[in-house]
């Protein structure tokens, strides 16, 4: 009986076995590299819509986790467009450029006033915000200044910087903050509070400058605050925190402005009666939240409206 020879047929067999084997490596690797350049084009569309700011959210965080900064400051977004870049010392922000007020007053190259009133853009951005137009029926834009200035960051730099205020101590502002300027005292930021969403724990963590705000004060549910009506400011607030005590509960604010509580201490920026910056406000008539009995505000300088000239 005539024995059949198999061996070919299983030759054959292990060569079509490894044909398909190598064949479905090759789908995979062609599977795989299509996958990575739509990857890549996906990822690459994602960067170029956040850096456009039309699609990719904006993330958001505590109070405590936006300290950024040597004195604690956030990233928020600017809130204007148009006009220069300047180094504030907190990011870089784009100063808005808008036009001059016939009121204006100027008292040098970078330091003048002129009325919230009037200017629609300006108007706009405040509303809502720091002007809280549904449930503020004492204070009109008409009594309001628009504020700008220079001023020395925490880098040792020329900065520039705005401030909204009452009307009324408009005058004393632009000439405070050229006196600092001129001495190269430090200021961190001098933002508008709107930058913040209007929030004065935001603005307070950046450690920044700000004046005119209509909101309650501070530990209150019904007190209008004197920042409220543009007569006061608060001055590098982390380093020179809002401290009171009840039932034995001390209350700071801002809250990561805690290690600044003891004035017992020397530390950068801290306000006290030998500093340039109290020495300046008291010279133009305003009072120091840090002499209060009650409680202590050491950002806080104010104007009481008996010593106004109306």
């Amino acid at each position: 009986m005539k024995k059949e020879n198999t061996s070919g047929t299983s030759y054959k067999g292990v060569s079509i076995f490894i044909i398909l084997i190598l064949f479905a490596l090759c789908l995979g690797i062609f599977a795989f590299l299509q996958f990575s350049d739509f990857a890549a084009v996906k990822s690459f569309d994602r960067s170029e819509t956040a850096d456009n700011g039309t699609a990719a959210p904006l993330e958001t965080a505590s109070a405590d986790s936006q300290l950024q900064s040597s004195a604690g400051a956030p990233l928020p977004p600017a809130g204007a467009v148009g006009g220069q870049t300047v180094n504030t010392g907190v990011s870089p922000y784009v100063i808005p450029q808008y036009p001059v007020s016939p009121q204006r007053v100027t008292l040098t190259e970078g330091f003048y006033y002129e009325p919230v009133d009037g200017n629609t853009e300006l108007m706009d951005r405040i509303r809502n915000l720091s002007y809280q137009e549904s449930i503020n029926t004492k204070i009109s834009f008409d009594k309001l200044s628009y504020v700008r200035v220079k001023y020395i960051n925490f880098q040792d730099q020329e900065a520039e910087g705005e401030l909204i205020c009452s009307k009324l101590i408009a005058q004393d502002l632009t000439e405070i903050f050229y006196d600092l300027y001129q001495a190269r005292y430090q200021i961190e930021s001098v933002r508008l509070v709107d930058d913040f969403g209007g929030d004065d724990t935001a603005s307070m963590n950046a450690n920044n400058t700000s004046a005119f705000n209509y909101r309650l004060t501070t530990g209150t549910t019904n007190t209008i605050s004197e920042h409220s009506w543009g007569y006061c400011i608060d001055i590098n607030p982390l380093y020179n925190p809002y401290v009171a005590s009840s039932d034995g509960v001390t209350v700071v604010a801002p809250a990561a402005g805690a290690p600044y509580v003891d004035r017992t201490q020397d530390f950068p920026h801290k306000i006290d009666e030998n500093d340039l910056c109290y020495q300046l406000f008291t010279k133009h008539g305003f009072t120091w939240g840090g002499n209060w009995n009650s409680v202590k505000d050491y950002q806080h300088f104010q104007k009481n409206t008996e010593q106004i000239p109306q």
